[in-house]
């Protein structure tokens, strides 16, 4: 599997638009309110059917009753019927602030976010050129790369991120192994520095930048002919 992807790809107004909505659509606080009314929906429902078996074993273990008797019991039904549709959980609430956030993001201006992105990735970080901004990020500042809607998505620290729509790459199998690459470097990213450090340097020729030694494949986080402390984003530049 490679360690580096260069790729090129246009982002329109659309595809901001369906990544935000997916977002949305899927955010825990709406996959736990679907999830609580679909266990009250049980409940509600093995509720009912118990007190609908119980008033029907009451209403005819005797024989017949007079006409009041089943307009008494109608009543309690309707009523039984009528409290769990009130006091069940609603998702009303919760549609109606997604529709909220459905016109605000259809509002939103994503012109300096669209046109042609270039995105470099490697095992420092990840650059990122389009026409109104270049970045240059290391992967201690993404978040874990993720799929949604579709979308390749790559969050930064400071609520910034990249999407790669599905047609920049030439097939699902590409898809997949830029995912699986981009997740592995983010892990090899949570190591210590020390051991990032090194891994670097095994089989690159850089200098110190005190006094100009060659790191290659140093040890430890100090250079070991001036003692100077080296840390990795000076060296990549990040």
């Amino acid at each position: 599997m490679p360690d580096r992807f260069d790729l090129e790809f246009e982002v329109t107004r659309g595809d901001w638009l369906a990544v935000n909505k997916a977002v949305v659509q899927e955010s825990p606080e709406w996959v736990r309110a679907r999830r609580k009314h679909r266990r009250a929906a049980r409940f509600q429902a093995l509720f009912a059917g118990v007190i609908m078996v119980y008033l029907g074993y009451q209403l005819f273990k005797v024989g017949p009753h007079p006409f009041g008797f089943y307009v008494v019991f109608t009543v309690l039904v309707v009523a039984v019927m009528v409290l769990m549709f009130y006091l069940g959980p609603r998702l009303e609430h919760i549609e109606q602030s997604i529709k909220q956030q459905f016109k605000a993001i259809e509002r939103f201006d994503f012109s300096t976010s669209t046109g042609t992105t270039r995105l470099t990735m490697d095992e420092v970080g990840i650059q990122v050129r389009s026409r109104y901004r270049e970045l240059k990020i290391s992967w201690q500042a993404v978040e874990r790369p993720t799929t949604v809607g579709g979308f390749v998505m790559l969050s930064y620290v400071g609520a910034y991120c990249t999407i790669i729509p599905q047609h920049a790459f030439a097939s699902q199998a590409s898809a997949t192994e830029f995912l699986d690459c981009a997740s592995r470097l983010w892990q090899n990213a949570q190591l210590p520095h020390v051991e990032r450090l090194e891994r670097y340097l095994t089989d690159r020729d850089l200098p110190c930048p005190k006094c100009k030694y060659n790191l290659r494949n140093m040890r430890g986080e100090s250079c070991p002919e001036c003692g100077k402390a080296i840390k990795l984003d000076v060296l990549t530049g990040t």
